[in-house]
């Protein structure tokens, strides 16, 4: 939760901020139910947010581009250094 309080706070300084998030596998999985408490999913304002564990490396690629969409980018740790190097 103090991660998305985190984003928002950024988020209302800079409306293109996006916010990469590096994770063990188990809050990965727990995000999106996370996320739907901390945030009002009807509001037009809501994040959107790509935390897919079975994403492929292409798929966790595209979703880190400016206009894939998205304002949160969660991944696991190996995930993101399999996606960097």
């Amino acid at each position: 939760a103090v991660s998305l309080a985190v984003h928002s706070e950024l988020r209302a300084k800079n409306p293109n901020h996006r916010t990469l998030m590096a994770v063990p596998s188990a809050v990965q999985e727990q995000f999106a139910s996370e996320a739907a408490r901390f945030y009002d999913m009807t509001q037009p304002n809501a994040p959107m947010w790509h935390a897919d564990s079975s994403a492929s490396p292409e798929e966790r690629r595209a979703s880190y581009h400016p206009d894939s969409g998205y304002d949160v980018n969660v991944v696991t740790h190996q995930a993101l250094r399999d996606d960097l190097t």
